[in-house]
């Protein structure tokens, strides 16, 4: 399965765990990708916060249940089913408040 990424971030990788920003910059990093040109996928709020400390958009996905501290995302859904990609790459955060919104 590990063909399937460009690349893979583990706990030995950063200094410091979520909330801290240091998960998500490495993998930005590691990429060689600007923080604001990444999309992270949540589903903690210490992982809302990480995202938002390395200043990249994130989706918030609640797996059917109010989490405290969730709402403070980009974006927030009931599952993953809620996103989508275009052709161009682009993220579709499908039935939220005003139909769908693109990334």
């Amino acid at each position: 399965m590990t063909q399937s990424f460009q690349t893979i971030v583990t706990a030995e990788d950063y200094a410091q765990a979520k909330p801290a920003p240091d998960p998500f910059l490495t993998t930005a990093r590691l990429l060689q990708l600007v923080p604001a040109a990444c999309l992270v996928v949540e589903d903690s709020p210490a992982g809302v916060t990480a995202a938002q400390a390395a200043g990249m958009p994130v989706v918030a996905v609640e797996r059917g249940e109010e989490v405290p501290g969730l709402e403070r995302a980009t974006w927030k859904v009931s599952t993953l089913d809620d996103l989508a990609l275009t052709p161009r790459g682009e993220v579709v955060v499908k039935g939220g408040p005003g139909g769908s919104s693109l990334l």
